[in-house]
């Protein structure tokens, strides 16, 4: 029970939170609605490397994650999220340095700085990734969020309760982490495709835990 409440909590504060957003009636929903398109952009979208896509966004996602963590550890009076930040430091510091190895090995480079700018995140072709990976269904408002991350962290350091941001903070984060990783599930590498799942299973697990302790330590999820 305690659980289809969390979730229940989890999908409003998401949507009101512009995590996830409906774009079904400019054909953007899900990735059927790509595939069924005749828009010459859908169709770029579908021939696009999503493996390659997905470490370039993902990484910067990650030490997000990682930074936050980091300022948990500084900052945070509870030992569960101090434990918690420790986990997420050491699970997606592994993760990145994976992918970043990957990266090398596949494609011959190091992983691109991706720049921001007001238009969202640009390759160097000049490309808009973000606007192609929402057409694809898989980031919807990502973008927007990962923008406003700094000034996210600074408005942590200064939060007059610090846990209560940061779980609000996280689960946000955490959710748009399993989002991302949709991208990848079916994915011909065996390497993204195990990726995908331990994301999606340790960060969903994550999600439940601090949203449990956010109920016990403030009433409600809000």
């Amino acid at each position: 029970m305690i659980k289809k409440i969390i979730i229940s909590g989890l999908m409003i504060f998401l949507m009101s939170a512009g995590v996830i957003s409906q774009h079904e009636e400019h054909g953007t929903g899900t990735s059927a609605n790509v595939k069924e398109s005749s828009d010459p952009k859908a169709k770029s979208v579908k021939m696009m490397d999503k493996d390659k896509m997905f470490i370039e966004h993902m990484i910067p996602h990650h030490q997000d994650a990682v930074d936050m963590a980091k300022l948990a550890l500084e900052k945070s009076k509870r030992d569960e999220i101090k434990k918690l930040s420790g986990e997420i430091i050491k699970a997606q510091n592994t993760e990145i340095a994976a992918m970043t190895k990957w990266y090398k090995d596949w494609y011959k480079t190091d992983v691109p700085k991706m720049g921001m700018g007001k238009e969202g995140m640009k390759n160097k072709e000049g490309q808009n990734q973000h606007r192609q990976m929402m057409e694809m269904g898989m980031m919807n408002n990502s973008g927007g969020m990962m923008m406003n991350m700094k000034m996210d962290l600074n408005a942590l350091k200064n939060s007059p309760d610090f846990d209560k941001s940061f779980i609000e903070m996280m689960v946000k984060h955490h959710a748009m982490a399993v989002m991302m990783s949709g991208m990848i599930i079916d994915s011909k590498k065996g390497e993204l495709r195990k990726l995908a799942r331990d994301i999606t299973s340790s960060q969903s697990s994550e999600i439940e835990q601090m949203i449990q302790l956010y109920i016990k330590w403030y009433g409600a999820w809000k």
